[in-house]
């Protein structure tokens, strides 16, 4: 069975890298068919987790460009 990844408290920079060190990990190609499913499940979950912290650091630079 899967665990969930808490990785909500992961700085941008944190996630990035631990993404990187999984698209490693999985060009590597020494691991099981299950290891590598989890690789991917959990790299999947840090790019949605990055793509929603860029998305919301997008809106706050806008807001702040639009006070002016």
């Amino acid at each position: 069975h899967m665990k969930k990844n808490n990785n909500n408290n992961l700085t941008l920079e944190q996630a990035f890298d631990k993404l990187n060190q999984i698209v490693e990990d999985l060009e590597k190609n020494n691991n099981t068919v299950e290891k590598m499913i989890e690789l991917f499940n959990e790299g999947n979950e840090l790019s949605h987790f990055c793509k929603k912290k860029l998305s919301n650091a997008e809106k706050l630079v806008s807001k702040v460009i639009n006070k002016k």
